[in-house]
């Protein structure tokens, strides 16, 4: 496995002033890959205990994606770090705002990488309306909240819940569609 990005030390230890302090490493080189595979893709990363991937996101993205990171409005001392971290990266935004309210915001928008926390259930239909045709849910939650969300996307998506949940939309060859009866003409 390859290293972590320069930034992340430093990232982290600031985010640890804060609390946080959740990781998981494995999570993080997939998230640079998956960053890596966009061409002027829009990465989002929504909730505070998404930030630790940042750094990995970012040391994965091109010069042609973005990185908009949404905070809760209440976590404004928060997002001065990040943008103290993002200072001169013209890819990078931060917005502090109401998770309902931001999602409306944008709401024709797409977007093609979507980290969410367990915060961003209560909208998560608001979520994966956002999401492109090729775009990518990742979901850090715990069992019975990947679960649940598994449960009621499958039929549409695929799900793949491996300690996180991924979740893509399918393509139309595997969409159910209805077809009218189509009565034979004879003469």
């Amino acid at each position: 496995m390859s290293s972590a990005p320069e930034s992340f030390a430093q990232f982290m230890h600031s985010l640890q002033e804060y609390g946080i302090s959740e990781f998981d490493e494995k999570l993080g080189h997939q998230l640079r890959l998956h960053a890596s595979s966009r061409f002027m893709g829009t990465i989002m990363t929504c909730g505070k205990a998404a930030l630790p991937y940042m750094p990995w996101l970012v040391d994965g993205m091109n010069m042609s994606n973005k990185l908009i990171v949404q905070l809760d409005k209440k976590e404004q001392t928060l997002q001065q770090m990040v943008k103290v971290s993002i200072d001169s990266d013209i890819r990078l935004t931060s917005h502090c705002q109401d998770q309902a309210e931001f999602a409306e915001d944008i709401s024709e928008h797409k977007i093609d990488i979507l980290l969410l926390t367990e915060d961003a259930l209560p909208i998560f239909e608001k979520w994966i309306n956002l999401l492109s045709e090729t775009g990518l849910i990742v979901l850090i939650a715990n069992d019975d909240m990947r679960k649940n969300i598994m449960q009621k996307y499958q039929v549409d998506y695929f799900c793949l819940d491996h300690g996180h949940l991924f979740i893509a939309q399918k393509g139309s060859q595997h969409k159910k569609i209805r077809r009218r009866n189509r009565r034979r003409k004879t003469s």
